[in-house]
């Protein structure tokens, strides 16, 4: 169970060729927190394909994970506390396609957003995303579903003006 403390307005970026592979326990995950409680850090943006996340905590960023790169998994994470989005996906950095994110089990609460799939291919099952101020979800050009891009079995309760928000292009099975 590491603990990473990240300085007000600073990131963590992966760069194309690296990736972030986090294992932690149930018992002791590991921590994406701020060194300063009182200041928010700024994100972690993932441009290497291959991140993996087992037991993550992510709190207090200003966009706790920005994602831009294919084949990143989180599995029985919590996503919290962050001032936009719990998590981002764009397009991938330096390449041409949709990001793809696997999320199984996680936890995405008290964000504006909490999760954005921007131009994504996402996997989210058995997630629970509740008490985020504007929407739990929102999907803008992406694909959530059918095939290997499911979407099963999610609780999404009390967000703000939207549970579920699709945009442009988005579509969901």
């Amino acid at each position: 169970g590491s603990t990473i403390c990240i300085a007000p307005d600073k990131s963590i970026v992966v760069q194309p060729g690296s990736k972030i592979i986090a294992n932690g326990t149930a018992a002791r995950p590991v921590k994406f927190i701020r060194s300063d409680p009182a200041q928010m850090w700024k994100q972690i943006e993932l441009r290497g394909d291959g991140n993996v996340f087992n037991y993550a905590l992510f709190d207090g960023g200003d966009w706790n994970v920005y994602v831009r790169s294919i084949d990143n998994i989180f599995n029985h994470c919590t996503i919290r506390n962050a001032d936009d989005w719990g998590m981002i996906t764009s397009s991938r950095y330096n390449a041409s396609g949709r990001s793809h994110v696997t999320l199984d089990n996680c936890l995405v609460e008290n964000c504006e957003i909490g999760l954005k799939f921007l131009n994504c291919n996402a996997k989210v099952s058995d997630c629970t995303i509740q008490n985020n101020s504007y929407s739990g979800i929102n999907a803008y050009y992406s694909q959530l579903g059918p095939g290997p891009n499911k979407f099963e079995k999610n609780l999404i309760q009390n967000n703000g003006t939207y549970g579920l928000q699709i945009s442009t292009s988005g579509i969901i099975y």
